[in-house]
């Protein structure tokens, strides 16, 4: 109980704290489209619900989500990423807009879509969510404007964040760059990981995996605390 009675003391000096400060974020940046109504049939074509639509709302996603909280936060971002030449690039310029990010790291690769994850929900219940994506490998073109977008702003942040989804942004050598910005900058790097680039995140200050991301990396299933600390202590190693 005064554990809990202490921390809730601490949460407005905590919250305080992580204001004020300018923060690099690099990695996906998606749209998150919710289309949201009601149902009250069942489709004559099909074994599946008729979802009557009230209304529809756009949200930052990935990267782009990470970038709105710090802002939440009173704290400014500094987002890099890669959209397509589509219509969801102009709503996720729009939503940036909002919060007073400059789009400058936002480069644009007419050959792909921007990453779109819709959702429809009824009375509460997710009913499906469609995505679409491009998985692979940005062009080297691409990577050369985001490695030289990270090189103009590094001296102006304190810290950086990798909010890698495996949307193919987090290249190798994208990654190499960055931290061998933070490391003649002495910066905090912060990752939000996927198996498939673990690899990559070396050397950093602080990672971030679920216990799915965690038990896949590792290849240890995480069944009580002591295996969530082998767990931990082999990605530390």
């Amino acid at each position: 109980m005064k554990k809990e009675e202490v921390s809730k003391k601490r949460l407005p000096q905590l919250i305080e704290n992580l204001s004020h400060h300018r923060i690099l974020v690099v990695g996906d940046i998606m749209l998150d489209h919710f289309i949201w109504g009601k149902v009250s049939r069942i489709s004559p074509e099909a074994p599946v619900p008729v979802v009557e639509i009230i209304k529809e709302t756009f949200l930052l996603g990935g990267a782009g989500n990470v970038a709105h909280n710090i802002y939440c936060l009173g704290s400014t971002p500094i987002l890099g990423g890669v959209v397509g030449g589509d219509g969801e690039s102009g709503k996720i310029a729009e939503l940036i807009e909002e919060i007073k990010v400059p789009t400058t790291g936002i480069i644009k690769d007419p050959a792909r879509p921007t990453t779109l994850k819709t959702r429809i929900i009824a009375h509460h219940q997710q009913v499906v969510r469609a995505d679409r994506e491009k998985l692979e490998k940005i062009p080297l073109q691409i990577e050369e404007k985001l490695i030289s977008f990270v090189d103009s702003v590094i001296d102006q942040v304190e810290a950086i964040i990798i909010s890698d989804y495996n949307k193919g942004v987090i290249t190798p050598r994208l990654m190499e760059s960055v931290l061998l910005a933070a490391a003649r900058r002495k910066l905090l790097v912060v990752v939000d990981p996927k198996r498939e680039n673990f690899t990559l995140y070396k050397p950093i200050s602080l990672i971030t995996p679920n216990i799915i991301e965690t038990e896949r990396i590792t290849g240890i299933a995480i069944s009580d605390e002591d295996k969530l600390i082998q767990a931990g202590t082999w990605i530390l190693n």
